[in-house]
């Protein structure tokens, strides 16, 4: 499974749209709005479940713990 982060799953989303013929064809297939796919490729939005899940991918939601160096 690969593993992206925000950007990465932005770029895909350009991608996909740029193959599909447009924005507004890719958020028809994808069941999302115009204007949400706008918002999302412009830094408007954050990518949420509909989007992440047309593109194939899952949100996983991962903390890492402070840095523990030797003393």
């Amino acid at each position: 499974m690969e593993s992206i982060d925000e950007k990465g799953l932005k770029a895909k989303l350009r991608e996909a749209v740029k193959a599909e013929g447009g924005p507004q064809k890719w958020a028809d297939k994808a069941g999302v709005s115009i204007q949400y796919v706008s918002d999302v490729l412009h830094g408007r939005r954050a990518p949420g479940q509909g989007i992440y899940t047309a593109l194939g991918y899952e949100k996983q939601v991962r903390y890492v713990g402070p840095k523990v160096t030797a003393g």
